[in-house]
């Protein structure tokens, strides 16, 4: 059915232009036209016979309102359309308002009695099918309404391509191949030589498909060819030559490599052929092709398997004209091929009563018969051939060119007024039809490539008669238009005229530079604007409009002419500035094209921070300065940094962005007493230097002490001994003497005899103290010449008197004897300064003043010992005996001292089966080379006096997870227990010079389910119920358009949350926002769906853990500034006890505006920072997770 389906489509392109002189040429041409309709519902029509879709029609009878537009479009075009509106009535019409869906079109005060008013506008750029929908008003009441149908045309672009082919050694005539290699079909396709004479015309060529034409007279450069889209837009396309055989291609026309043919047997060149006088032999689209006065071969063939009788063979007729005058001749060539994979056997083929043969074609050849024809009438070439496939079935087809013949009796004259306009604007075409023979002509008919113009029922002999018809036109039109008449005895006769109307471009365009301007607030920028009438009309009255003001007026504006203004812009904020530029075209059209520049408005600044304000260095020091640089303004500083005042660049922070900070840590170097001016500087966008500066106050000791005291266990049962360390530092460059370590509570502790600088020494006492006391610990040391110097620290102990009374299976939690969390005052031991100071330290246990202590005497006690320790000292009497009785002893420096900061349990009141981790954060001079996590279980009935005496067998080495070896955090996890189980832990810390300890600490887990928010039971002591609790649930449900204002606001100590929403728009909002507070946890959670529309939507939300990992705290911030976005999140914030928390976020959006997230976990120079930014039309989905 291939080579069927193909010859159908090329006698349904050309059935409209056939000539039966034995029938009515109206009849055939409808019936042909109804049966294409039906049998093809899509694309029935290969013209389109109603240009506009719009009608004249009103509801009142005094007004007729006529709206003409377009019927086809492109996919992405506006289209213009226009109105007319006649008062047939004989009182005048008072304000009368003209509009369509969007906006109205035309104001009148009055319109008088048969006059006419006339409005246009434009639709938006259409993507599929739409309703041009105009209505008129005369004072508020309705006066007429009209519709317009626009269908959008959705196809590629058409491609059109002609190879031209001189046979060799006769230049008198050219073969021209001519393609659509498009989507869509094209139309009336002309090929004209350099001054617009037509060389030849086909009427249809599908998409796809290839047609040759022969033409006359040679071939010379600047041939041209063209054709009509389905929407009546002129299309051009591309000439090719191919060389003749030994020679070269004209010049002006491009190269292309000429195809090899088989050769053919017996061609015979045809002369003077007789036409057939009849198209009765050209079936309908349900029966085959066969010619009418075939040969006997031809006529004898059986008709069997007529499914695949034209498959693998294509016959194609090509003429250098359609259309002439008696006596002109048309050449045409015959060409068959074959189009299948086998080869053809036996080809006869039949061109105007002549055949010619070949023994075979391959597949992909053919062979062509070459005739003319004088033109003596209207008539049509016929072709016709015959083969076999190797399987020895028959392959038929058959084929038919009409041409028709000008008559002398009839002319046509086609113009259209104007001849040159502008897309979517309506052209007057005037066709005058004349009589030049003797007989009367009826049935007068005048066609386009778009179908019937006009009609005329008779024309008598030397008369003339014009029709004028009105056109929208969409693009240039460069046609031949046909009319047809029948004459005296019923013969039809034929008369064709050219048509051009040229569509001319009307555009403006307006740019502006720079695109962006970055400026100070307040300050003025010059902006250069450059308007340029990019149509082919003069425009009048140009204005330009900005910030709600006319800032440049023009007369007119010449084609293809710039015009260069510079203007003056004060900045006074951030943000878009859009300038119109508006022109009135021919027909009072409206032009206009606009231009839009960025402004940024900046105000930079600079803060700095300097800690501390006073500084305290000894000889050889390094004073160790905290610098704070913070960008408080609103626009980037590049190279940022932090120098003294005379210019030594002390260190570099490199760009800070809006709201970033640095914490910078410089050390120097001083020699004596000075104040320090530190000074921070950055460049912003506009190169502008920014300082800020600070000042310190360094002052040189050069006799000073440190004392650091500790008490392990901080916590003791009364009667129980804690252990008191205290390490005494020399940081002066002064040697000190008779160094007495103090306690305000239990008298002197120890005394050391000499400390050298840079030294340190640790005093160690053990005390049982009798109850709860803040103490205070001073140490005082001499220098040579007996100046004092003296350091003090506070010291708590407290006593635990009795165990606390505990329910079996209560549930209740981590059970603190002595507390979980321990200050860095916990420490067991201290290490020296350097690690040459000598083994010359001393140990001090005053067991007399502890005795004393149980009576309540123990200041008087000591500082009776104190006075007698000390004469001896000074008399060098003290006996060693006397020593033992005070209890001094020998000891030894302590290097690399560790200190256990902090340890923690999550969650601290476990429930049955849920396993606890442990965390611990210590520090250390050396690196921390294990950390060991020690617990065993204990009694039910175990106390905190008796948590020394507990068994820990049980031993984990934990994991570092965070900082480093000197300085970081290191966690493990104990396995879940059931329900009322005891269990006691304790830490140690080691590195490769000493190791510390800390604890021991006590979990119970109770009979709480795993995950549930309230306890189990309320009959405990550690019940909620005693507690204060709070539970808020808020339902917002909002949809409509107006302004939008939300400020909303939630903060506890643990967590805080902020929004802001503001906006004027149609919106959509669903929120469900919970908090739930008890005991020491805290909830936050929000739900949220959000679409909006039609204006711009700016939002902030701000999520916030400040107790996040120790109190470094978290953030999650969120902006966007849309005119459209559908968004769909979750966010939620936990904290429980302030040590486990939670921040989490859960976002989907679309939007078109800009979308910004900030996720922030930093304390000075502790950065986790991420920001992101997205400006545009996009679709995101982000998740963030913080928990500790």
């Amino acid at each position: 059915m291939k080579g069927r389906s193909r010859r159908l489509k090329l006698l349904n392109g050309r059935r409209r232009h056939s000539l039966s002189p034995s029938a009515s040429w109206i009849a055939p041409f409808i019936l042909a036209l109804i049966c294409w309709s039906a049998l093809s519902p899509v694309a029935a029509w290969p013209f389109d016979l109603s240009l506009f879709s719009g009608s004249k029609a009103s509801d009142t009878p005094a007004v007729e309102m006529v709206l003409q537009a377009p019927s086809l479009a492109a996919p992405g075009d506006a289209v213009n359309f226009s109105c007319t509106l006649e008062n047939r009535a004989d009182s005048p019409l008072h304000k009368i308002t003209i509009c369509d869906r969007y906006g109205d079109l035309g104001y009148w005060e009055e319109i008088g009695p048969g006059q006419t008013v006339r409005a246009q506008g434009r639709t938006a750029p259409l993507q599929e099918s739409a309703i041009v929908d105009v209505t008129a008003y005369s004072q508020g009441q309705l006066l007429a309404r009209e519709e317009a149908h626009i269908k959008v045309i959705a196809a590629g672009r058409s491609a059109l391509q002609a190879v031209v082919e001189v046979p060799s050694g006769d230049r008198s005539r050219a073969r021209y191949k001519i393609t659509n290699s498009g989507e869509t079909d094209l139309h009336r396709i002309r090929v004209a030589d350099s001054q617009g004479k037509t060389l030849g015309i086909l009427a249809r060529l599908d998409a796809g498909r290839s047609l040759p034409l022969i033409t006359t007279g040679p071939v010379l450069p600047g041939t041209r060819i063209s054709a009509l889209d389905p929407a009546g837009d002129l299309v051009h396309g591309s000439v090719t030559m191919l060389a003749p055989t030994g020679g070269k291609a004209p010049s002006g026309f491009g190269q292309a490599d000429e195809s090899q043919q088989p050769p053919a047997k017996d061609l015979t060149v045809m002369s003077d052929p007789q036409p057939e006088a009849s198209l009765e032999g050209v079936a309908s689209q349900e029966e085959d092709v066969e010619p009418t006065s075939s040969p006997a071969a031809i006529e004898e063939e059986p008709q069997a398997d007529p499914v695949s009788l034209d498959h693998g063979i294509e016959i194609e007729i090509e003429a250098n004209r359609t259309e002439g005058r008696r006596g002109e001749v048309c050449v045409y060539n015959c060409t068959v091929r074959n189009t299948g994979e086998d080869v053809l056997y036996d080809v006869e083929l039949y061109c105007q009563g002549h055949t010619t043969t070949t023994t075979f074609i391959t597949p992909g050849r053919a062979f062509v018969a070459e005739g003319s024809l004088v033109i003596d009438k209207s008539s049509e070439i016929r072709a016709a051939a015959r083969a076999r496939d190797a399987q020895n079935r028959p392959r038929q087809v058959t084929s038919s060119q009409p041409v028709w013949e000008i008559s002398p009796r009839l002319s046509l004259s086609a113009q259209a007024s104007p001849s040159s306009l502008p897309a979517g604007e309506v052209a007057q075409l005037t066709l005058l039809l004349e009589n030049n023979g003797n007989d009367p002509l009826t049935d007068i008919q005048v066609n386009d490539s778009h179908g019937t113009l006009g009609r005329l029922p008779a024309l008598p002999p030397g008369t003339a008669q014009s029709i004028t018809v009105p056109r929208a036109v969409t693009g240039s039109v460069d046609e031949e238009v046909m009319a047809s008449a029948r004459d005296s005895q019923g013969q039809y006769i034929y008369a064709f005229s050219p048509l051009s109307i040229h569509v001319y471009d009307v555009g403006l365009s307006l740019q502006a530079e720079p695109a962006e301007v970055v400026a100070y607030q307040g300050d003025d920028a010059e902006i250069l604007w450059t308007l340029t009438n990019t149509g082919e009309e003069t425009l009048h009255n140009v204005t330009l409009e900005g910030q709600n003001e006319a800032w440049c007026r023009l007369p007119e504006v010449a084609p293809g002419q710039n015009i260069r203004m510079a203007a003056t812009l004060s900045v006074q904020q951030s943000g878009p500035v859009r300038i119109l530029a508006r022109a009135v075209g021919s027909g009072d059209r409206l032009v206009e094209a606009n231009a839009t520049i960025s402004v940024h408005a900046i105000a930079p600044n600079l803060s700095l921070n300097v800690m501390p304000a006073t500084a305290e260095f000894c000889a050889g020091e390094q004073i160790n300065l905290s610098c704070l640089i913070s960008n408080d303004g609103d626009d980037v500083l590049k190279s940022v940094v932090l120098s003294q005042k005379d210019g030594s660049v002390l260190a570099r922070a490199g760009d800070l962005g809006p709201g970033e900070f640095v914490l910078l840590n410089p050390q120097l170097l001083l020699a004596g007493n000075r104040t320090l001016v530190i000074q921070a500087s950055g460049q912003d966008s506009r190169g502008r230097t920014w300082t800020a500066s600070d000042t310190v106050n360094a002052k040189l000791i050069l006799a000073a002490l440190d004392l650091k005291a500790s008490a392990s266990p901080e916590a003791v049962a009364l009667g129980k001994k804690t252990l008191i360390r205290c390490q005494v530092t020399n940081r002066g460059s002064l040697p000190l003497y008779n160094i007495f370590v103090i306690s305000k509570s239990f008298g002197p502790l120890g005394s050391l005899d000499f400390l050298p600088p840079k030294r340190s020494k640790v005093i160690t006492a053990e005390i049982a103290p009798p109850q709860d006391i803040s103490d205070t610990i001073t140490a005082e040391g001499f220098t040579s010449s007996k100046s004092p110097v003296v350091q003090r620290q506070e010291l708590r102990l407290r006593v635990i008197r009795s165990p606390s009374p505990r329910a079996a299976g209560s549930g209740d939690g981590l059970i603190v004897d002595p507390p979980l969390k321990v200050t860095a005052a916990n420490n067991t031991t201290e290490s020296p300064a350097s690690p040459d100071s000598p083994p010359d330290s001393a140990y001090v246990s005053p067991p007399q003043a502890q005795a004393e202590a149980g009576s309540g005497n123990s200041v008087v006690a000591g500082i009776k010992k104190l006075v007698l320790f000390i004469q001896g000292l000074l008399t060098g009497q003290a006996a060693s005996g006397e020593q033992e009785q005070l209890g001094v002893k020998s000891s030894r420096e302590l290097p690399y001292s560790i200190k256990i900061l902090d340890v923690a349990a999550i969650p601290p009141e476990p429930a049955a089966g849920q396993p606890v981790s442990v965390m611990v954060h210590a520090t250390s001079e050396a690196r921390i080379s294990q950390v060991i996590l020690e617990f065993g279980t204990a009694d039910p009935g175990t106390t905190g006096s008796d948590m020394l005496s507990v068994r820990r067998s049980e031993k984990i080495e934990l994991t570092m997870t965070g900082g480093s070896p000197e300085n970081g955090y290191w966690s493990g996890n104990i396995p879940g227990q059931k329900q009322g189980t005891f269990m006691v832990i304790s830490v140690r810390v080691t590195n490769p010079q000493s190791m510390a300890e800390d604890g021991p600490y006590m979990i119970q887990w109770g009979g709480q389910k795993q995950g549930s928010r309230r306890p189990a039971s309320t009959t405990t002591a550690t019940a909620s119920a005693g507690r204060d609790g709070m539970l808020y649930i808020e339902s917002t449900s909002v949809s409509g358009t107006g302004s939008v204002s939300i400020k909303d606001r939630f903060s506890e100590s643990t967590i805080s949350f902020e929004e802001k929403l503001k906006g004027h728009g149609n919106i959509n909002i669903e929120t469900l926002r919970c908090v739930d507070k008890q005991a020491d946890v805290v909830n936050f959670s929000q739900d949220r769906d959000l679409s909006f529309e039609g204006g711009v939507l700016k939002g902030f939300k701000e999520f916030d853990s400040p107790t996040f990992h120790g109190g470094l705290g978290a953030s999650i911030t969120e902006r966007f500034n849309a005119s459209h976005i559908d968004k769909s999140e979750q966010g939620m914030i936990r904290s429980f006890n302030a040590r486990n928390n939670t921040l989490a976020y859960d976002t989907e959006q679309a939007f078109d505006g800009s979308w910004n997230t900030r996720t922030e976990y930093a304390r000075f120079n502790k950065k986790i920072k991420a920001n992101q930014k997205y400006t545009g039309s996009f679709q995101t989905q982000k998740k963030i997770k913080f928990e500790d």
